[in-house]
């Protein structure tokens, strides 16, 4: 049933192009922030980490996020996109360890910190993109035959 089943060019590239997230991943980091109503709260909460109190333990006691007593202000994994412009910003201008100045976000004072950068997915090479994507394809197309031959002899056995 293999046999004949071709892959055209056009259908590698519309199949790349549709699942382009699959081969191209962004960077993301491993982040927490603390939340405070005023930008005096968030400047003194940065101080207290700037000074060697745990970020979780300071988010823990002073963050107005409902969150993080829980959390320490875990945010987990951030890709770009997922968070408000400005904060974003400051999480992927950080390096790992860094504690950012206060920042404004929807009027209350955002404190950021990095814990682990996860590098980009590089796109694979071509030739090996290509490969993949006809394998597919072909196998799907192989998939599509099975479940029809199937389909007619179960109808032929009624």
């Amino acid at each position: 049933m293999r046999e004949g089943i071709e892959v055209s060019d056009y259908d590698i590239q519309s199949y790349a192009e549709r699942n382009a997230s699959v081969y191209n991943q962004p960077e993301r980091r491993q982040s927490r922030y603390i939340v405070s109503a005023t930008e005096t709260e968030a400047l003194a909460a940065a101080g207290r980490v700037q000074a060697g109190e745990s970020f979780v333990d300071v988010a823990r006691q002073v963050s107005i996020d409902p969150l993080a007593p829980k959390n320490g202000g875990n945010l987990g994994l951030v890709s770009p996109g997922q968070l408000a412009p400005a904060l974003e910003e400051v999480i992927f201008s950080l390096e790992v360890g860094q504690i950012s100045a206060p920042v404004n976000v929807a009027d209350k004072w955002y404190v950021a910190t990095v814990e682990a950068v996860q590098a980009g997915q590089e796109q694979l090479p071509q030739e090996e993109i290509l490969a993949d994507i006809e394998e597919i394809i072909a196998d799907e197309e192989f998939a599509s035959r099975w479940k029809e031959l199937m389909d007619g002899l179960y109808a032929d056995a009624e």
